[in-house]
């Protein structure tokens, strides 16, 4: 109804009774939560990316620092060795 000569309780009650229909609409519920699932299941696989790019961003991180830490310690040792020879 979106005559707007019609009074607003008028509206209301209209706006009010299609709600009650699509809620005693067995099938329409159904189709509404098969539908806020899937969008739970996008969010979800998204974030579980996003949660695994993180893993990876922190993995390769690590390993770029345990790489820094290994040169750095050849270069030590083979300062060391220069020096005692």
């Amino acid at each position: 109804m979106t005559d707007p000569d019609t009074a607003i309780g008028e509206r209301l009650a209209a706006v009010e009774t299609d709600i009650r229909h699509i809620l005693n609409d067995t099938a329409r519920i159904a189709h509404i939560e098969s539908s806020v699932a899937r969008i739970e299941n996008v969010f979800d696989r998204q974030q579980k990316e996003r949660f695994d790019a993180g893993l990876a961003r922190i993995a390769n991180i690590i390993n770029k620092e345990t790489t820094a830490v290994y040169v750095t310690c050849g270069a030590v040792i083979v300062w060391i060795v220069a020096m005692l020879f």
